[in-house]
């Protein structure tokens, strides 16, 4: 679930958006698993109802479990190439999001009972998630409904679990 702002903005002859959301987990709602982003959106190349569109991110995280509490610094970029129409869209898309730093802080639990030499400080970030899939929505007035499905995979090939995620977005602009 994330909560954020939208502006929209005019880049030379294409248009652009500033967004910045904070989020969670659904699943299972959490407070000290939290997530904050900064981007922008910009079209790239527009011929008719068809766009391609580039999205850069920065990212931090912040969680705490009975293993560790932890914070991370990254970035994603992503590229969709969609058809969109007055009132609705589709569109693919394909990206890579990076962890670049983090922070681990060991509990006393897991140097007790699985290692007592884990080392609390920061570490580089060694992977990073190619997503890619598809997402659509619709307008009513001033009200947007989209969804989106995504496969995930390390950037090595690996299969994460789970391998597809979804969301759905509900908008208002005012």
């Amino acid at each position: 679930m994330a909560f954020g702002y939208s502006r929209g903005i005019g880049i030379g002859n294409g248009t652009g958006l500033w967004d910045v959301d904070l989020g969670m987990a659904v699943a299972k709602p959490d407070l000290e698993d939290l997530r904050a982003r900064l981007g922008l959106l910009a079209t790239v190349w527009q011929g008719g109802s068809w766009r391609v569109s580039g999205r850069g991110r920065l990212i931090a995280r912040r969680t705490s479990n009975s293993v560790y509490d932890g914070s991370a610094f990254g970035a994603d970029l992503t590229a969709s190439a969609g058809y969109y129409r007055s009132g609705w869209f589709a569109a693919g898309l394909i990206g890579y999001d990076r962890t670049f730093v983090m922070r681990i802080e060991h509990s006393r639990w897991y140097r007790e009972n699985i290692y007592d030499g884990a080392v609390d400080g920061w570490y580089r970030g060694e992977s990073g998630i190619l997503h890619g899939g598809v997402n659509a929505g619709f307008a009513v007035g001033a009200v947007e409904i989209a969804a989106r499905v995504e496969w995930r995979r390390l950037h090595g090939g690996e299969a994460l679990d789970p391998p597809l995620v979804g969301g759905f977005s509900l908008s208002h602009a005012f």
